[in-house]
């Protein structure tokens, strides 16, 4: 950062780290004569575009608001209006340009030793004046009703001829070409088949929300009127589409392109295989668009405004302010603000998320000036193009929103950023959760062997059952109009589409060695999953769960992993501060793509970017046979990490320590499941636990009840690293205090009953040997009571018995009885289960 001084001492902006002062570089340039003020003002954006942060002094507040200067105007408006300490023009003033930025912005501290100050308004930018040869200005003034056009044109022709095939090709490499089965003729005004226009190349895409305004769709019965030129542009029909769509007609026209894609007129709704078939693929038809219309402002009806002759007029306001020597300053407007986690809008809502995401080039039409996204530059139209800035955005934006697209390790925590911020979007109807989600999770099969059910990966399925909701999370329920098959909904309670809110997958430490973190490890399945359409179907497809062949080297993949021997000491024994594994490892794994210094305990499977996998149907039912305990909850909780959600207390029956449950807090607080007593009578709150995984956690040992930790305080600094003379007796002792920490438990899904269906309510992990205790005291309860449904199927058993215990010797009641022990588990599982499924969506 630059250290710059005006009529005092240096002030420097605490918040940035400092480097030698450039003052030269300041003291060189032009000067406005009249006014030091306006001096420093205007010269703080001849800085470059990439030049280090930097703060210049302007003076006290009192001696710039004295002057006779024009800038007076410009620092009154700034005046805080909110409460702030006494004598507040008597404090210093600063300006500030961070890197990277085109504007700056005020700044006032009351306490310069402890850097506590607020900055003043909305950063501001200077104007330029376009008729002056390397003018410092950046900013653009607009006409604040209407687009110009040619700006829009000469973006489209820029991107074309610049970028080539940098944005010619989608930023996925190998992404399968693909057109979508229907298209708008804007010239002719009709729906075309893409069959039959065999030149299609280039097509636009509309993105946009629906809201709930009555919205004219393609339908089977008025499909073939569609079809007829000219329909869409003039008559009833074009009256009755909602005003974005008629816009974005009329727009694509203006751009010399002559097909749209809009998924209500292009997708028959009403044709239920066809249109699940092109939701399938709607990430594919969004990323081969040419460009994507962005409508974030309002809904259908709002439309694509500014656009003189086809839209209503906008509202851009540019107040601006004077400076000595005629320049001008003015405002980046507050609305005008991007926010991908905005509450509210287009972006809030889910359907939109992949739409954004996988589109190549995007024209957006916000509450402010219009914007061009491509893969390779950034441009603002209240903003004069210029590369280093044009690039820098892009980077900036492809980095932050679309790192998860290049992913070359299909690992649970590459998905479950993007599994978050999708989850956390609004849905009008909550049931459309899972065709919202279908491009992301059939782009996503090309990463993750057997691809995804329901938004969790086949190949994890096992240890993906554990994702837990934080402090939002709370049960989708259909909505109100919903009129579908209510056991056919499409929220199975087992898979996070099922929930709404922010939800995370487990960090699992026995597969890759997290910085600093650990928790939990996972280290064997305890049933095999099988999914099936209805509670009533007798056809039942197995979830290819293959983790754990690869966790303990059934299974080995080379390609692109380079193996090496682990060795307690250094130079591997955590070198960068990583945890290991429960049990130590002969063998540790990296892999070519990674970036950063991870290591891995197993390898993961390959699939070949090139390939299309087949996709699985999304059936919401599981089925299994696992064990169960009957535990009891509390509101006392052994954990709260950041207030996003608590691990609370479970005992037994005697009120000894079992585990913890994970709630989201709003969860917890909604529902009147816990309750703090201790149990007295049978079942006062008895809670049902199923198993779906044995690993170990180190959480029991780092936590105690109704003691408030924060999730920082389970992440542990850098660890020490003995040094290679302390020898392996130091390493071993600092290997057995850390594996004392790690108990063995039993990861498991809250449950309860309806109609024979389980639904889950939240997950848990119970020490090993609590889930032992419960689960044989349960296992001989439940044996005596179904014993006379035992009987009943004694006969249909005991040929199947005595097939696999064959003795000549033996009548079938010795074989009966000699098999009883190892028998009777199973049959009393299958009986139970009497073929009913484990998981099921929200009873209607």
């Amino acid at each position: 950062m630059e250290r710059l001084t005006l009529n005092g001492s240096p002030l420097v902006n605490k918040f940035d780290s400092v480097e030698d002062s450039s003052l030269d570089r300041i003291k060189n340039v032009n000067s406005l004569e009249s006014c030091e003020v306006c001096t420093k003002i205007f010269s703080i954006f001849k800085l470059p575009f990439e030049h280090e942060n930097t703060t210049v002094e302007l003076g006290q507040v009192s001696d710039i608001l004295n002057s006779s200067c024009v800038h007076t105007a410009f620092i009154e408006k700034h005046r805080p209006l909110w409460p702030f300490p006494a004598q507040y023009e008597n404090q210093p003033l600063t300006l500030g340009k961070k890197r990277y930025e085109t504007s700056a912005n005020l700044r006032i501290y009351w306490d310069t030793d402890n850097a506590q100050g607020v900055q003043l308004g909305w950063p501001f930018g200077l104007i330029s004046k376009e008729t002056e040869a390397r003018h410092p200005g950046r900013v653009r003034m607009l006409d604040p009703k209407w687009v110009d056009i040619e700006v829009l044109r000469n973006w489209r022709t820029r991107c074309i001829e610049d970028h080539g095939d940098a944005c010619h090709q989608h930023k996925i490499s190998n992404l399968e070409s693909t057109r979508p089965l229907r298209l708008i003729d804007v010239e002719s005004g009709c729906i075309v088949s893409t069959e039959e226009e065999e030149l299609v190349d280039n097509y636009v895409t509309l993105s946009y929300t629906w809201g709930q305004t009555k919205n004219f769709v393609a339908l089977k019965s008025n499909f073939e009127y569609l079809r007829q030129p000219g329909v869409l542009l003039n008559g009833d029909i074009a009256e009755q589409i909602p005003k974005t769509i008629r816009d974005a007609i009329a727009i694509v026209r203006l751009l010399g392109e002559k097909y749209l894609w809009v998924d209500s007129l292009c997708i028959i709704q009403d044709d239920d295989e066809p249109k699940w078939q092109e939701l399938q693929r709607m990430h594919l038809i969004y990323a081969n668009s040419f460009l994507c219309l962005i409508a974030e402002e309002g809904n259908s009806s709002y439309g694509l405004r500014g656009i003189k002759g086809v839209s209503f007029e906008r509202k851009v306001e540019q107040e601006t302010y004077d400076l000595a020597g005629g320049e001008k300053l003015t405002h980046q407007n507050e609305s005008w603000e991007f926010s991908p986690h905005a509450k509210e809008g287009y972006r809030s809502r889910a359907w939109t998320f992949q739409e954004y995401i996988f589109a190549k080039r995007r024209l957006v039409f916000g509450k402010g000036p219009l914007t061009w996204q491509c893969n390779s530059e950034a441009w603002y139209e209240n903003l004069m193009p210029f590369p280093e800035a044009g690039a820098h955005f892009a980077r900036e934006d492809n980095s932050g929103q679309f790192g998860w697209m290049q992913l070359q390790l299909p690992t649970l925590q590459a998905l479950s950023g993007l599994v978050d911020g999708f989850n956390a979007k609004l849905l009008t109807y909550p049931e459309d959760v899972s065709r919202a989600f279908a491009g992301i999770q059939s782009y996503l099969r090309r990463s993750y062997q057997g691809g995804l059910i329901f938004g969790l990966p086949e190949f994890f399925f096992d240890i993906a059952l554990f994702w837990y909701g934080e402090v939002d999370s709370s049960r989708r329920k259909v909505s109100p109009n919903f009129s579908g098959n209510t056991t056919q909904n499409g929220l199975p309670s087992w898979s996070w589409m099922g929930w709404n809110g922010h939800i995370r997958f487990p960090e699992d430490c026995e597969f890759e060695s997290i910085k600093s973190f650990d928790l939990i490890g996972f280290t064997d399945p305890v049933t095999e999953w099988y999914i099936m359409e209805t509670p009533e179907s007798k056809t039942r497809r197995k979830i290819s769960s293959q983790w754990h062949q690869y966790r303990t080297g059934i299974i080995e993949n080379d390609v692109g992993w380079v193996k090496k021997e682990y060795e307690l000491g250094p130079p591997l024994a955590n070198p960068y501060g990583f945890y290991r594994s429960k049990d130590l490892r002969s063998h540790v794994y990296t892999h070519e793509a990674q970036s950063g210094p991870t290591l891995y305990w197993y390898t993961l499977p390959s699939v070949e970017p090139q390939s299309s996998p087949s996709i699985h149907p999304q059936t919401q039912y599981l089925y299994c046979e696992t064990t169960r305990a009957f535990l009891y909850g509390t509101t006392d909780k052994l954990c709260d990490f950041r207030g996003k959600y608590r691990l609370q207390l479970i005992i037994d029956d005697t009120g000894a320590f079992a585990g913890g449950i994970t709630l989201g807090t709003n969860y917890l607080h909604d529902s009147n499941r816990l309750r703090d007593s201790v149990p007295t009578t049978a079942g006062s709150n008895r809670m049902e636990f199923v198993a779906i995984a044995k690993g170990w956690t180190s959480m029991f040992a780092k936590c105690k009840v109704n003691e408030k930790i924060s999730l920082g305080e389970l992440y542990v600094s850098k660890r020490e690293v003995p040094d290679r003379e302390e020898g392996d007796e130091e390493n071993v002792r600092k290997w057995k205090e850390e594996r004392a920490t790690k108990d063995d438990c039993v990861f498991v899904l809250w449950i309860e009953w309806v109609d024979g269906v389980a639904f889950r309510l939240g997950t848990g992990i119970v020490l090993e040997e609590a889930w032992e205790r419960e689960r044989e005291r349960e296992k001989t309860a439940e044996v005596q009571d179904l014993s006379p449904v035992y009987k009943r199927v004694e006969d249909e058993d005991l040929s199947q018995v005595h097939k696999r215990h064959p003795k000549s010797d033996e009548n079938l009641s010795q074989v009966y009885k000699r098999a009883e022990d190892e028998e009777l588990s199973q049959v009393y599982q299958r009986v139970k289960a009497n073929s009913m499924p484990l998981f099921a969506p929200e009873a209607a």
